[in-house]
């Protein structure tokens, strides 16, 4: 390990983990994540990658960028989720459909999705004005992100649970001023023995209520289920029966919501230094925060981005390493 740098990713979502392992799998550094939690423990609401719905529908749009973040991050998701491949039980390629309530512009943002195609009329559900269909890729989400935390690992990366307040902490006192290292994943990665249908969501800024709001649950299934009647059980006097919100209440498996971590101005990737006054040196900082709701979609692609800001900043700052 002599002479490789130390590199410290802060946090253990999609984008902590997929960033940590670009990093560490190039052979060159040597790093740690530290979070406050990880995807072995419980669900809550402080760490949103668990209660994602995560199914890819990157878009071509007018920042150049974001179209190559997103294209990269699909191309690398749909090799994993190819038949046969080691990890194709973390995903499922669905067929996807999206009504609109206005027509819709050609070509359209999606068209470079797989199989991509206009609807015809005749298939829109009431009230809809036109329609897509395409191929995509649905997550298991704590499947794949213990996935990811196992890659992690098992190609020699480090973990330690801690609660940052501040960059200047690792920054002064390296990783190791964080106690409890975590060592190996023992979350179980055993096989699911069904499909769970994934209804939602909704993003409301600046809303930290912890828990979901009915009103908002019971607004959602009764949307859903006016489109997708069919969500609803088959009942024996189903030619009189009027499908409502409460004949699928019973089906909920589970509520949840989490914190999506955005920001006013977009996405954040970019490099920062920061002064290290004890050992008279500079630190470069790479910021890779902001994704709101895009974090499965972005997460490989802003992951390149930060590895090569990473070995930019550090052939200028060549007294960076611990």
């Amino acid at each position: 390990m002599l002479g490789k740098n130390e590199i410290v990713v802060v946090g253990a979502g999609v984008v902590g983990l997929t960033t940590a392992i670009r990093v560490q799998e190039t052979g060159r550094h040597r790093v740690t994540v530290i979070a406050e939690t990880f995807p072995t423990d419980p669900k809550t609401i402080k760490y949103t990658s668990h209660w994602a719905g995560a199914h890819l529908a990157s878009g071509i749009g007018a920042d150049a960028t974001e179209n190559r973040i997103g294209t990269e991050t699909f191309r690398a998701i749909w090799e994993m989720s190819a038949p046969g491949s080691e990890t194709e039980g973390c995903f499922l390629r669905v067929r996807q459909t999206q009504f609109y309530a206005e027509e819709q512009p050609e070509p359209h943002p999606l068209h470079i999705m797989p199989g991509f195609e206009y609807l015809p009329q005749s298939s829109l559900p009431k009230g809809f004005k036109s329609g897509i269909g395409f191929t995509t890729v649905d997550i298991d989400t704590p499947k794949y992100l213990n996935y990811l935390l196992a890659r992690f690992l098992a190609r020699g990366g480090s973990t330690i649970r801690g609660t940052v307040q501040h960059i200047s902490q690792i920054i002064e006192g390296g990783p190791h001023v964080f106690s409890n290292p975590m060592g190996k994943s023992t979350g179980d990665t055993s096989p699911v023995d069904a499909v769970i249908v994934v209804v939602g969501g909704t993003q409301e800024p600046d809303d930290w209520h912890p828990v979901p709001r009915e009103r908002t649950k019971l607004d959602t299934l009764t949307r859903a289920i006016s489109c997708y009647p069919e969500l609803v059980p088959a009942k024996s006097n189903v030619d009189s029966h009027q499908v409502s919100v409460d004949d699928i209440l019973d089906l909920v498996i589970e509520d949840g919501c989490g914190l999506r971590p955005a920001r006013k101005g977009g996405v954040r990737i970019e490099v920062e230094l920061f002064e290290d006054a004890q050992r008279n040196r500079r630190v470069p900082v790479v910021h890779n925060y902001g994704h709101e709701g895009s974090g499965f979609e972005w997460s490989w692609g802003s992951a390149a981005m930060v590895l090569d800001l990473l070995n930019d900043a550090l052939s200028i700052v060549p007294d960076s390493r611990n």
